[in-house]
């Protein structure tokens, strides 16, 4: 190891202020490199990132998620459309019955209703084990026909809203929780 020499009184050490290389920078894995290196590495970088979103944008979305979909895999263009699948058909899913519900609240009255077995004792002693179904509202009735009643008046529900969404959930082809029109009247003619 050299030593170094002393410096003796009134030396003063020359200080070389040009820039005689380019600068250098600490890349990836902690080598330095030149400037014009670091850019093309980081162009480099940047292709193949974007190519490789743009394979993950390419690539169809499958979900094989039960219930609704091990059987039958859903396949999905675009992650928008597979989120809101997957929201409306798999978030809010009875477990022992495997019907889904639009909300946890209506999930969550399904299950007292429909499988809780003290609701059946309860029920029985007359005690109101019906809840309403407004996040906000922790009113309960006696039976079904009263808080319909209830919803309609207090709350604006339709009259021919689906009541029974708590019985049976929603389905596939269940696009509105108003009931359809089921009576024929046959086709109009003009007289």
């Amino acid at each position: 190891m050299p030593l170094k020499r002393q410096r003796e009184d009134g030396e003063e050490d020359e200080i070389d202020c040009s820039i005689k290389q380019p600068l250098l920078e600490t890349d990836v894995e902690g080598q330095q490199v030149g400037t014009n290196e670091v850019k093309r590495s980081t162009r480099r970088a940047n292709s193949k990132v974007k190519s490789k979103a743009k394979s993950l944008i390419d690539r169809e979305i499958t979900c094989s998620l039960p219930p609704l979909c091990s059987g039958n895999p859903q396949r999905f263009d675009t992650f928008a459309d597979y989120e809101l699948h997957y929201i409306s058909n798999h978030t809010n899913t009875c477990l022992e019955c495997k019907k889904n519900f639009p909300s946890a609240k209506l999930l969550e009255l399904h299950i007292s209703e429909n499988h809780d077995p003290f609701m059946k004792i309860k029920l029985q002693r007359g005690e109101h084990v019906f809840g309403c179904f407004v996040e906000s509202c922790d009113r309960m009735f006696r039976d079904h026909k009263k808080r319909r009643l209830h919803l309609i008046d207090k709350h604006d529900y339709p009259k021919d809203y689906l009541f029974s969404i708590v019985d049976r959930g929603i389905g596939k082809k269940d696009t509105s929780l108003i009931k359809k029109n089921t009576k024929n009247y046959g086709v109009w003619k003009p007289a």
